[in-house]
């Protein structure tokens, strides 16, 4: 067989091969139902967001001890990206609050106030790219990552302070299947904040474990969001 031949049959082969590979599924985007609970309409970047917390976010010793627990938690931010395959949205509040007294969250350390904004404090970035795990970093998603920064204080420990300087990895639903609208939900498991700053009774980590849903920020209704894949 000649050169020009064999060249020509490789073509062809290489050919065949790509046109039967299957379509790819379509990348992740963040997107609200319609009232027929199958189409998902693409949330447009500069809208706002919000999430709130699926039973309570509890912070745990080294040792599973219970240090706090709050009740009831909110966030609101800005969506950055939603194309690519790739979410993005700047956090820029973060709000903890619990069944103590005046709203403070509870625990080993006593009624709690949750600080988000002190030192390396809120905005922080939340990202999916493509899979069913998100991330949670310091700092807007244009700007230089940067740790996260939690300020506990209570009138029987005093302040402690804690910080993450790796950016905080959790798991979150995605909707593969078409006709389902499950709300995107992510969860944070035991993941660990190191004493940056506080006296002998702050321990020296503390493990956080929280659940979220995110939704539309409007009024008077809000509406749950999809993570879509797969369409």
């Amino acid at each position: 067989m000649s050169k020009k031949l064999i060249l020509a049959c490789m073509a062809v082969a290489a050919f065949a091969a790509f046109v039967v590979l299957p379509a790819t599924a379509s990348a992740t985007r963040l997107c609200e139902t319609t009232t027929d609970d199958v189409t998902c309409d693409n949330i447009a970047i500069n809208q706002n967001i919000r999430g709130h917390l699926t039973g309570n976010s509890v912070m745990t010793d080294a040792n599973g001890n219970t240090l706090l627990t709050c009740s009831t938690a909110e966030i609101t931010g800005l969506l950055t990206k939603n194309s690519g395959g790739v979410v993005e949205g700047d956090i820029e509040t973060a709000h903890f609050t619990g069944t103590g007294a005046n709203g403070e969250c509870t625990g080993s350390f006593g009624n709690v106030t949750v600080d988000t904004n002190i030192g390396n404090g809120v905005p922080w970035c939340l990202s999916v790219n493509n899979s069913d795990t998100f991330k949670l970093r310091g700092n807007s998603c244009t700007k230089e990552t940067r740790s996260i920064t939690f300020v506990l204080t209570s009138t029987t420990v005093g302040t402690c302070k804690y910080n993450r300087t790796a950016a905080a990895e959790g798991t979150i639903t995605t909707d593969e299947t078409a006709g389902t609208s499950e709300d995107a939900e992510g969860t944070l498991t035991a993941v660990e904040w190191t004493k940056e700053e506080g006296g002998i009774l702050c321990p020296s980590v503390g493990r956080l474990d929280m659940t979220f849903t995110l939704e539309t920020d409007k009024s008077p209704a809000t509406e749950p969001l999809w993570l879509k894949k797969g369409e």
